[in-house]
């Protein structure tokens, strides 16, 4: 057979199929062809849908972890917020590392923010109150710890809660827990990367100074200490002597 005709017979096959087989092809599965048509439509609706829903939920987190930075009206209820109800991995990571550097802070200035009922509020400025220099540490190692079981792959927060954890070792001389972490941030193939690689080699080179130093009290005083300038001083510029108990914005143990 000739090209030609090879040729001419596969075009009168086609038409034959589309003036005739078409048809009713059509009429005996075009329910199902339109039932299938909609149900894609419809998984396809339903699917952009929820990358919106979830486009907004990290919007809506991400906003909410840059309201939270430091300087913050009432930081510690909403990183605790954050903690609690977010359900984006990275966000939950950072939020968490911010929390346990918050307590880290709050060991060396004593106080931190009331979260109480009656300061539930996310405007009103909260009270300060104290909070003893172990439980500050506690609070801040649960923290560090929660990022390093929950979100090992998120580099930068592992990063900083390792170096958090070292930090609280050395605050309690537990020098060679210290010494250990700091050797994971230096190891070879270390994931954390050079930054945190640098700091911790800088804490590993000053490590025995520090382990030989004269211990010193983290208690943060729950009573201001008296003055030594004669009351007629004072006087003279209108300041009252300081009293041996805190000042009332201050409550003792969040009393």
């Amino acid at each position: 057979m000739k090209p030609e005709e090879r040729h001419e017979l596969k075009e009168n096959s086609l038409m034959i199929w589309l003036q005739y087989k078409l048809p009713a092809f059509l009429k005996k599965n075009g329910s199902y062809l339109i039932l299938a048509a909609t149900l894609c439509l419809l998984g396809y609706t339903l699917w952009n849908k929820r990358q919106q829903g979830i486009e907004a939920t990290h919007s809506k987190f991400a906003e909410e972890l840059v309201n939270a930075q430091p300087g913050a009206r009432n930081r510690l209820l909403k990183l605790q917020h954050l903690v609690n109800d977010c359900d984006v991995p990275a966000i939950c990571a950072i939020a968490l590392r911010d929390l346990g550097n918050y307590y880290l802070t709050a060991v060396n200035t004593g106080v931190v923010e009331a979260t109480t009922s009656s300061s539930s509020s996310t405007t009103a400025p909260a009270a300060m109150i104290r909070i003893d220099p172990e439980e500050a540490m506690t609070r801040a190692a649960e923290a560090f710890n929660r990022i390093l079981k929950n979100y090992p792959d998120n580099i930068l927060a592992v990063g900083s809660a390792k170096m958090g954890l070292a930090a609280i070792a050395e605050n309690k001389r537990n020098w060679d827990e210290a010494r250990r972490i700091y050797q994971e941030l230096v190891a070879p193939g270390a994931r954390t990367g050079m930054t945190f690689a640098a700091a911790a080699n800088a804490h590993l080179e000053s490590l025995s100074a520090l382990a030989k130093a004269p211990q010193l009290a983290i208690n943060i005083p729950t009573t201001l200490p008296a003055t030594t300038m004669p009351s007629s001083f004072l006087n003279e510029l209108h300041v009252a002597p300081p009293t041996d108990s805190p000042p009332a914005s201050l409550p003792v143990n969040g009393q």
